[in-house]
C-alpha cells in the first residue's frame, strides 16, 4: 500500500480500520475433523482419528506406512509453505516420521522429496516452490533400516499448504498469514 499526502505540512494519514485474512488453503481436511477424508493410504498404514488427531501406524515387520494428497500449486515460480503438528511418537527407535513434497501422484510412483525426517514432538514448517501439474504431500512412517521392530506411530494434525507471501527479509522464505487480524480505533 503506498499513501501520499497533499496539503499542509504536518498532515497526517489514518485509518478508521484494517482488516488482513488469511490466504487460500490448499489441503483438504488437514485438521482430520472429517476422519481420513481426502487423503490416500500409502502401503497399509493403520490409521484412527481421535480428537482431530491422526495417529499413523507401521505394523511390526513392515518398513513403511503412510498418507497422502494431491493438491493444485502449479506455479513454480510461487512459493507455498507446508505446516504440520506431530507428537507421541512410539515404537521402534530406527524409524522416523518421512514428509516430503513431489509432483501430483498418479498412483504409479511418488519419488518424494524430503523435507523433513523427524519424530520429535513440535510444530513445524516449511517453505517450496510449486510444480506445473501440480503436487502431492507424503507423511510416512519408515525405517530406513529394515522393517519395524515393533507397531511404530505417530500422531498427526493442523497440516496446512498455503500460497506465501513474499519476504523480502534476508531470510527470504515467504510469508504466511495465520488466522485474521482486525484492528480498529
Amino acid at each position: 500500500i503506498k499513501l501520499a499526502t497533499t496539503g499542509q505540512s504536518g498532515s497526517n494519514v489514518s485509518f478508521s480500520s484494517t482488516s488482513l485474512k488469511q490466504t487460500t488453503e490448499l489441503i483438504t481436511n488437514g485438521d482430520f475433523s472429517n476422519g481420513t477424508t481426502g487423503w490416500t493410504e500409502t502401503s497399509d498404514p493403520s490409521l484412527t482419528v481421535t480428537n482431530g488427531k491422526l495417529n499413523l501406524k507401521c505394523l511390526s515387520g513392515d518398513n513403511q506406512a503412510g498418507i497422502h494428497q494431491n493438491f493444485l500449486a502449479s506455479d513454480p515460480s510461487r512459493k507455498y509453505t507446508l505446516s504440520f503438528d506431530i507428537d507421541s511418537f512410539t515404537g521402534d527407535t530406527a524409524a522416523n516420521l518421512i514428509v516430503g513434497v513431489d509432483d501430483y501422484w498418479d498412483n504409479t510412483n511418488l519419488g518424494s522429496t524430503e523435507l523433513f525426517s523427524i519424530k520429535e514432538s513440535g510444530s513445524y514448517s516449511f517453505t517450496f516452490n510449486g510444480r506445473s501439474g501440480g503436487m502431492s504431500i507424503l507423511f510416512r512412517v519408515f525405517d530406513r533400516t529394515g522393517s519395524c521392530s515393533q507397531d511404530t506411530s505417530i500422531n498427526i494434525d493442523n497440516i496446512s499448504v498455503r500460497p506465501a507471501e513474499e519476504d523480502r527479509s534476508v531470510n527470504n522464505n515467504g510469508l504466511q498469514i495465520i488466522g485474521e487480524i482486525n484492528k480498529a480505533p
